[in-house]
Parts: C-alpha cells; structure tokens; sequence
C-alpha cells in the first residue's frame, strides 16, 4: 500500500473520530459529569470504534 493510501485512511480514521467527539459534544447533552442520552453515546462509540478498525487496517497494511 502507498503512502498516500495510508494517510488517506488515516485522515478518514480521524474524520470519524472527530464525528464521535461532535456527537458527544452537541447531541448527548450533559448532566453535570454525565451524559443523558444514551441513545446519542451508542452512536459516538460506534463511529469512534470504527474509526479504531479504519486507523488499524491503515497501520497494517
């Protein structure tokens, strides 16, 4: 694999990761330390475990 496909991979790795944290950050809502929704938790965890999987294939390859 290239360099360049790797760093393509990364920047989409990083891409999901930022979507987990905007998620957390404007949906879930926060009760003092908590979040609220955790509807809204799921999905973040989802797209940052993906994110995760993205990252590692680049590594490997």
């Amino acid at each position: 694999m290239t360099t360049i496909k790797k760093n393509a991979t990364y920047d989409e790795a990083m891409r999901f990761m930022h979507n987990a944290e905007d998620i957390l950050k404007n949906k879930a809502g926060t009760d003092g330390v908590f979040y609220k929704d955790a509807k809204y938790i799921k999905m973040a965890c989802g797209t940052a475990y993906n994110a995760v999987l993205l990252a590692i294939d680049a590594f490997l390859q």
